[in-house]
Protein backbone atom coordinates (compact mmCIF):
# COMPACT_ATOMS: atom_id res chain seq x y z
CA UNK A 1 0.00 0.00 0.00
CA UNK A 2 3.01 1.99 0.77
CA UNK A 3 4.68 1.75 -2.66
CA UNK A 4 0.72 2.51 -4.65
CA UNK A 5 -1.69 4.81 -3.00
CA UNK A 6 -1.19 8.64 -3.31
CA UNK A 7 -0.63 10.54 -0.72
CA UNK A 8 -0.86 14.55 -0.08
CA UNK A 9 2.38 16.26 0.79
CA UNK A 10 1.51 19.75 1.06
CA UNK A 11 4.20 22.31 2.43
CA UNK A 12 3.28 26.02 3.18
CA UNK A 13 5.78 28.57 3.89
CA UNK A 14 5.66 32.31 4.27
CA UNK A 15 7.43 32.36 0.69
CA UNK A 16 7.30 29.03 -0.41
CA UNK A 17 4.70 26.25 -1.08
CA UNK A 18 5.04 22.83 -2.51
CA UNK A 19 2.45 20.51 -3.22
CA UNK A 20 3.74 16.44 -4.20
CA UNK A 21 0.99 13.90 -4.54
CA UNK A 22 2.72 10.41 -4.44
CA UNK A 23 3.33 7.10 -2.95
CA UNK A 24 5.64 6.98 -0.13
CA UNK A 25 7.46 4.69 -1.40
CA UNK A 26 8.59 4.78 -5.08
CA UNK A 27 10.25 1.47 -6.49
CA UNK A 28 12.27 1.49 -9.72
CA UNK A 29 11.62 -0.87 -12.26
CA UNK A 30 15.24 -2.41 -12.07
CA UNK A 31 16.07 -5.72 -10.35
CA UNK A 32 18.36 -6.19 -7.27
CA UNK A 33 20.30 -9.19 -8.22
CA UNK A 34 20.90 -10.12 -4.72
CA UNK A 35 17.18 -10.16 -4.27
CA UNK A 36 15.47 -10.62 -6.99
CA UNK A 37 13.54 -7.85 -6.23
CA UNK A 38 12.88 -3.77 -7.46
CA UNK A 39 15.09 -1.38 -5.69
CA UNK A 40 13.90 1.17 -4.03
CA UNK A 41 13.85 4.72 -6.18
CA UNK A 42 12.61 7.71 -3.61
CA UNK A 43 11.41 7.86 -0.43
CA UNK A 44 8.70 10.68 0.27
CA UNK A 45 7.69 11.06 3.74
CA UNK A 46 7.05 14.29 6.02
CA UNK A 47 4.84 13.94 9.05
CA UNK A 48 4.42 17.70 9.18
CA UNK A 49 3.21 18.04 5.36
CA UNK A 50 0.96 15.27 5.40
CA UNK A 51 -2.28 15.76 4.66
CA UNK A 52 -5.29 13.03 5.71
CA UNK A 53 -5.64 10.04 3.07
CA UNK A 54 -8.41 10.77 0.95
CA UNK A 55 -7.01 8.10 -1.68
CA UNK A 56 -7.75 5.09 -0.16
CA UNK A 57 -11.19 3.59 -0.36
CA UNK A 58 -12.80 3.51 3.14
CA UNK A 59 -12.85 -0.35 3.45
CA UNK A 60 -8.88 -0.27 2.72
CA UNK A 61 -8.64 2.65 4.94
CA UNK A 62 -7.59 0.72 8.45
CA UNK A 63 -5.04 -1.13 6.39
CA UNK A 64 -3.29 1.52 5.13
CA UNK A 65 -2.92 3.17 8.63
CA UNK A 66 -1.84 0.32 9.89
CA UNK A 67 1.49 0.00 7.14
CA UNK A 68 1.69 3.59 7.97
CA UNK A 69 2.09 3.06 11.63
CA UNK A 70 4.59 -0.27 11.32
CA UNK A 71 6.81 2.46 9.00
CA UNK A 72 6.99 4.61 10.91
CA UNK A 73 8.21 2.49 14.04
CA UNK A 74 10.43 1.16 11.73
CA UNK A 75 11.93 5.24 11.51
CA UNK A 76 12.63 5.19 14.82
CA UNK A 77 14.56 2.12 15.57
CA UNK A 78 18.41 2.75 16.41
CA UNK A 79 19.17 0.23 13.71
CA UNK A 80 17.68 2.46 10.96
CA UNK A 81 19.12 5.53 11.94
CA UNK A 82 23.23 7.42 11.68
CA UNK A 83 23.39 10.02 13.69
CA UNK A 84 26.21 12.83 13.68
CA UNK A 85 27.31 15.10 16.05
CA UNK A 86 28.43 18.18 13.43
CA UNK A 87 31.37 20.65 13.91
CA UNK A 88 31.19 24.03 12.24
CA UNK A 89 32.49 23.59 8.78
CA UNK A 90 31.30 19.70 8.59
CA UNK A 91 29.32 19.04 4.66
CA UNK A 92 26.79 16.02 4.69
CA UNK A 93 25.97 14.70 1.11
CA UNK A 94 23.17 12.46 1.04
CA UNK A 95 20.52 11.31 -2.32
CA UNK A 96 17.07 13.43 -0.98
CA UNK A 97 15.20 10.83 -3.06
CA UNK A 98 16.55 7.95 -1.00
CA UNK A 99 17.27 9.19 2.25
CA UNK A 100 15.20 10.61 5.20
CA UNK A 101 16.89 13.05 7.12
CA UNK A 102 16.19 15.29 9.89
CA UNK A 103 17.67 16.83 13.35
CA UNK A 104 17.61 16.59 17.11
CA UNK A 105 17.78 19.96 19.33
CA UNK A 106 20.77 22.08 19.39
CA UNK A 107 21.94 25.19 21.36
CA UNK A 108 23.72 27.98 20.12
CA UNK A 109 23.69 29.95 16.61
CA UNK A 110 24.00 27.77 13.22
CA UNK A 111 23.98 28.24 9.44
CA UNK A 112 23.16 25.83 7.11
CA UNK A 113 23.14 25.97 3.80
CA UNK A 114 21.52 23.21 0.59
CA UNK A 115 22.67 22.58 -2.61
CA UNK A 116 20.30 20.44 -4.70
CA UNK A 117 22.12 18.51 -7.55
CA UNK A 118 20.46 16.41 -10.45
CA UNK A 119 21.52 13.00 -9.14
CA UNK A 120 22.39 11.99 -12.97
CA UNK A 121 24.56 15.42 -13.70
CA UNK A 122 26.47 13.97 -9.89
CA UNK A 123 27.29 10.86 -11.27
CA UNK A 124 28.10 11.87 -14.96
CA UNK A 125 30.71 14.67 -13.22
CA UNK A 126 31.85 11.65 -10.77
CA UNK A 127 32.33 9.25 -13.24
CA UNK A 128 34.23 11.80 -15.29
CA UNK A 129 36.73 12.47 -12.39
CA UNK A 130 37.14 8.60 -12.28
CA UNK A 131 38.07 8.35 -15.67
CA UNK A 132 40.33 11.03 -16.03
CA UNK A 133 42.51 9.80 -12.45
CA UNK A 134 42.25 6.49 -14.10
CA UNK A 135 44.33 8.27 -16.92
CA UNK A 136 46.77 9.05 -14.53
Amino acid sequence: LLTTVPVRFDRKQAKFQALHISPILRLSDEIDPATNECRLAQVRYSYFTQGAQTNVPFSELREWYEAQQVWDKLLYRDDFQIKAGLQAGDVVIYDNLKVLHARNGFTGPRHMAGVYLASTDLWHHLGEAKEASLKL
